[in-house]
């Protein structure tokens, strides 16, 4: 809660906000409880600001369940819209272990492209990936061939930071170093994820306090993930990227992005200045 000494943070102040300041006033997150380390639910609307106009370019979704041994499994659900009638979609199951940074113990991708979800992959565009992570050494496997990396210390990967950070403490000190399996199969090396700033954001129903880390390292985008005052990441900006959670554990986000998809960004900045 916004007390009567706490200013309220012009979005126009963090360039990660910035990119996000049309989405604010349309905006609220879903209700209800969360806990981080338990079972949860969450679906991201995705949109590019690709050619300076703002569009929704698909979802991604993610399920986590806790398993016997105290670790869980992670879901993954991604769609993106294609240009020729056919769609890109991912969908990945990883093992993740019982620790701070969810270093994933084995995987199984399958990506395609297709007119649905549920439709066989068009021509030859299925391709299926797995791996296994043990004593610092990652084997991957697609189709008849296999390769084994070695990764020093810890690692995790890209789509699994949003588990990680949900699970992270909320203060100054916190920062994490690591290695990123980019992609599910591209391993990238010293990447670090820490806390950047709290601050109070307007959203629709009033002020909200959000929490910022950023993810840095070499051979990728600087990324911005926004958590709210119970850990949800609710917003992820990522260079012409951004991510916005529309439903958690059933519940659906109070957003209409109607007023603002296929407006111009240059005109919608204007209208937030």
């Amino acid at each position: 809660m916004l007390q009567p000494n706490q200013a309220v943070a012009d979005p126009r102040d963090h360039i990660s906000l910035h990119r996000v300041a049309y989405i604010l006033p349309h905006y609220d997150p879903p209700s209800g409880e969360f806990i981080p380390t338990g079972n949860w639910f969450s679906e991201y609307a995705y949109y590019s600001l690709g050619y300076w106009h703002f569009r929704k370019q698909g979802s991604l979704r993610i399920e986590r369940k806790l398993r016997d041994d105290g670790g869980a499994g992670l879901s993954f659900d991604c769609m993106r819209v294609g240009r020729t009638g056919y769609n890109h979609y991912t969908q990945a199951k990883v093992l993740v272990g019982n620790d701070s940074l969810s270093v994933p113990i084995a995987w199984t991708v399958q990506t395609k492209l297709a007119a649905s979800r549920d439709d066989a992959p068009y021509l030859h565009s299925g391709l299926s990936k797995s791996a296994r992570y043990q004593d610092g050494a990652l084997t991957i496997a697609c189709n008849d061939d296999s390769e084994t990396k070695r990764i020093p210390g810890a690692y995790t990967c890209k789509w699994c930071l949003i588990d990680v950070i949900q699970r992270l403490p909320r203060t100054s000190t916190t920062e994490w170093k690591f290695s990123l399996v980019d992609e599910f199969d591209e391993v990238r090396h010293h990447q670090s994820i820490a806390y950047r700033t709290s601050v109070f954001v307007p959203l629709k129903s009033g002020p909200r306090k959000l929490t910022a880390f950023e993810h840095l390292g070499e051979g990728v985008i600087p990324t911005v993930y926004w958590v709210d005052e119970i850990g949800r990441v609710i917003f992820v900006v990522s260079g012409v990227e951004v991510f916005v959670l529309i439903q958690a554990n059933g519940i659906t986000a109070d957003y209409d992005d109607g007023p603002i998809h296929g407006q111009s960004i240059k005109k919608l900045l204007a209208e937030e200045a």
